[in-house]
């Protein structure tokens, strides 16, 4: 199971730079950018305040009491805390795709199977969230650029950074 980031990188033709370079940069970008959403977001899927913020559905009360009784614990995708424990420690690794397109998976190893809708559940995210990060990461790759060597940049169109 993973959690895939995109992050595009058009119209760099005519740069002074190869396009190797770019993808090296840009990997560096989309890792950077997966373990913010894993330090920063992840960790509230483990939380009971997931029910609200991520709309997740709420448990039914006997399974609720099995697990209190059973481990102590009523938050969401938590039985034991093995998924919670192997989705942080996860690393984030890229792939290249094409010449214009990065994705990053953070691959997880379940301690267990999980239902579907827990698994749609853990990949939840909200757009405030992925606005943050997307603007993170166009600041990024601007200075990644800039680092090597590039004189000017002249921004970007957000849609170029999914």
């Amino acid at each position: 199971m993973g959690v895939r980031v995109e992050l595009r990188a058009r119209n760099f033709k005519g740069m002074e730079v190869t396009s190797a370079q770019v993808q090296q940069a840009f990997t560096k970008v989309v890792e950077s950018i997966a373990r913010k959403w894993q330090d920063r977001y992840l960790p509230k899927h483990f939380t009971n305040e997931a029910y609200g913020r991520y709309g997740f559905a709420p448990r039914a009360p006997v399974y609720v009491a099995r697990k209190i009784k059973r481990y102590g614990v009523d938050r969401p995708l938590v039985w034991q805390g093995g998924l919670e424990i192997a989705a942080k420690s996860a690393r984030p690794t890229a792939d290249y795709h094409g010449t214009d397109r990065i994705y990053v998976t953070i691959k997880i190893r379940l301690p267990h199977p999980l239902k579907p809708q827990n698994v749609a559940e853990l990949q939840k995210y909200l757009p405030e969230e992925i606005k943050e990060l997307t603007n993170e990461a166009k600041g990024e790759a601007i200075r990644a650029l800039k680092a090597l060597g590039l004189k000017t940049y002249g921004g970007t169109n957000s849609k170029d950074y999914r």
